[in-house]
């Protein structure tokens, strides 16, 4: 009965927490979404590209010539943002786990956010964008290793 109890008492909370609009949808629904974080998180950061995840959960967003990137990613109800630089990146590669589909994953050297991954279309419409992100991705991959 207790546990009943407790049960109750949490569906409760979460629903008051609903109703005052305490859970929010974080996705990012568009382009123009992804560059208004970037510029928030940024306001000088220049967000001429973006790769938006097919699950709206993730993005890579670059300027013109892809020389600065920065990745946006929900966590929980908020985003977050990180810049990416020569020495942020360990690997870049386009994985397809076959359940989930194919994405672009990063990982990084911060302990706080180890993998960016960014889903996919599943139709593939895009991979001459695809090249740009990944030959993006893959520079600061270099640039770390050889302490560029």
């Amino acid at each position: 009965m207790v546990v009943l109890a407790s049960l109750l008492g949490v569906l409760i909370l979460v629903a008051i927490s609903w109703l005052a609009g305490g859970i929010q949808d974080t996705a990012l629904h568009t382009v123009e979404d992804a560059q208004a974080q970037a510029r928030v998180a940024h306001p000088n950061f220049a967000a001429e590209r973006v790769l938006l995840g097919h699950d709206r959960r993730a993005a890579l967003v670059a300027d013109e010539r892809g020389a600065a990137l920065m990745a946006i990613i929900t966590l929980g109800d908020r985003f977050v943002t990180r810049r990416l630089r020569p020495g942020s990146l360990q690997r870049a590669a386009v994985t397809d786990d076959g359940r989930a589909g194919r994405a672009l994953v990063l990982t990084t050297s911060d302990l706080t956010c180890r993998t960016i991954s960014v889903a996919l279309d599943p139709a593939g419409d895009a991979a001459d964008d695809l090249d740009f992100w990944l030959a993006a991705s893959q520079r600061l991959v270099t640039s770390s290793q050889h302490g560029d």
